[in-house]
């Protein structure tokens, strides 16, 4: 039961929360970057709180926020710490992710490995006593490559249409095959947190596109690696012959072709580079007899050759180097982006409301006296630092006009309201009118009705708006609900928690559904 009376507080214990909100960078202690697994096991445990009454969250986290207050953690850190404790096993979801991650990336090595030294090998060992066409053989293992590496960096860097129409399908399939590969064995609750952890795009943007990359081209890289062993190991057991036939080239328009290919490394290692005198040593043809070629190619041996340093260090150049470029690149943005990680979406907002709130003895200094619960005790709107300036709208049903309605909100939450709109009605026209005038705005407040379970013209509404105001808006849905005598009266939790488990569907990170307070107060006022 909530005592009513004088209250003295605890002076020591806010000492330690000092602390964590102090501006002086000194007194916190550098947090560790998080990994992939810990950020799917904070979306796991957050989903999860969204079912556990606010009292059980609230004495849970104070006793966690005061483990930790000593530690001095930034915003990042307390978050992190707090996933390291609330973990629901050493084998929890997010943690057999990342071993699985780990797990394909050794079997994406040893397959890269295998497959470079066995694509070679067919090659040179072809069986047909004749030489390997240079031709074919580059564009098929060194072309191919190069071609994909430059695409990839175009679909990434590209702007307008090429990004739109491809890359963002690439950066949505490719992730998405990989995940689904990766958590194919995967126990259920593994599965449903990756795609949790999809879901979140728009927190962790370009996470798991650049955690495919590293997969992806850590097989590119195992490839080369693969076809370079090839390359030395075979001509040490045999006596592979290089040669080229084609209808549509002569030696001279090869030799220009090859010099190109060669111009970066020509100067260092000018014999990777074959002479026209080679180049027209090695020409083959279907026309001549294989035993021709046979002999051929036993009395030049070294002309036969001459093609091999160009091989090797076409697939250094084009094949190697670029793919270690691109994991590099991988790895630094990784890295970059989970260390950029802000938790700043509604989720982790409260979850830090709560791991701060400050340590008081609540005992009376006279005698007690039994008064009205408050309400809710789970914390108040104001950390979400709403602009000063917001727009309202009052979805059809809900009572009293636009304008009335922002100016009870403008009393309760002590903003601005720049204007109110009418959607929600039969009227579609006018919900189009109505998410134009809110494009752009710093934060929107929908009013809805309690008692209606939200259909799918809300959620549709909702990412209509969401798409003209971009990422990080606030947006609050405020239900409301009235008396038989027509006035403002407290909301159902229970009405509160589906319209929260709904709307939880859209996986709008700066969503929030809050419960519109009966009185005309600020939350939280006295």
């Amino acid at each position: 039961m909530f005592k009513q009376g004088p209250v003295d507080f605890d002076w020591r214990g806010l000492a330690p929360y000092w602390a964590l909100v102090s501006k002086d960078p000194s007194l916190r202690a550098p947090s560790r970057i998080p990994r992939v697994g810990d950020l799917i096991d904070l979306e796991v445990a957050l989903e999860e709180d969204r079912e556990r009454p606010i009292e059980v969250l609230l004495a849970r986290d104070a006793r966690i926020g005061r483990e930790l207050a000593a530690a001095g953690l930034d915003d990042r850190g307390l978050v992190l710490a707090w996933v390291d404790r609330v973990r629901s096993s050493p084998e929890s979801p997010g943690q057999a992710i990342e071993a699985l991650l780990r797990l394909s990336s050794l079997l994406l090595v040893g397959a890269g490995l295998l497959s470079g030294a066995l694509a070679v090998a067919g090659w040179l060992w072809t069986g047909a006593r004749v030489p390997v066409n240079v031709v074919q053989l580059w564009p098929a293992l060194v072309g191919l490559q190069l071609v994909l590496a430059v695409f990839w960096v175009l679909v990434r860097l590209a702007p307008g249409w090429l990004t739109r129409s491809v890359g963002d399908g690439l950066s949505t399939w490719l992730p998405t095959a990989f995940g689904a590969l990766a958590v194919r064995f995967a126990p259920p609750g593994a599965r449903d947190a990756w795609n949790r952890f999809r879901a979140l795009d728009r927190v962790y943007a370009g996470l798991r596109f650049w955690r495919a990359t590293q997969l992806s081209q850590a097989f590119a890289v195992a490839f080369n690696v693969g076809a370079l062993a090839a390359l030395f190991f075979i001509p040490t057991v045999d006596d592979p012959a290089f040669g080229w036939r084609s209808r549509l080239m002569d030696a001279g328009e090869l030799q220009r072709v090859t010099t190109v290919i060669a111009t970066p490394w020509a100067a260092v290692w000018p014999d990777a580079l074959p002479t026209r005198d080679e180049i027209l040593a090695t020409a083959d043809s279907s026309l001549e007899s294989a035993v021709d070629a046979e002999a051929g190619a036993a009395g030049h041996s070294e002309v036969w050759a001459a093609w091999w340093p160009f091989l090797v260090a076409s697939f250094v150049v084009y094949g190697l180097l670029p793919r270690l470029v691109l994991r590099g690149v991988a790895g630094l943005r990784m890295r970059r982006l989970l260390g950029g990680i802000d938790f700043d979406h509604e989720g982790c907002v409260r979850l830090r409301e709560r791991l701060r709130r400050p340590v008081v003895d609540g005992r009376a200094a006279g005698e007690e006296v039994t008064g009205a619960h408050p309400g809710s005790l789970e914390p108040p709107l104001a950390p979400l630092e709403l602009p000063d300036r917001v727009q309202v709208v009052r979805w059809a049903g809900v009572p009293g006009t636009a304008e009335q309605l922002g100016e009870r909100l403008a009393r309760v939450f002590g903003v601005m309201v720049d204007g109110a709109e009418t959607a929600g009605g039969l009227d579609l026209d006018a919900d189009a009118a109505a998410l134009a005038a809110l494009r752009d705005a710093a934060a929107v407040l929908v009013v809805v009705e309690a008692w209606e379970a939200p259909s799918a013209d809300y959620l549709d509404f909702l990412r209509k708006l969401r798409g003209g105001l971009g990422e990080r808006a606030p947006v609050i849905v405020l239900t409301c609900d009235v008396g038989v005598d027509g006035q403002p009266t407290d909301v159902d939790p229970r009405h509160l928690a589906l319209w929260r488990r709904h709307l939880a569907a859209l996986a709008d990170p700066w969503l929030r559904v809050e419960a519109l307070p009966a009185d005309a107060r600020p939350r939280g006022a006295s």
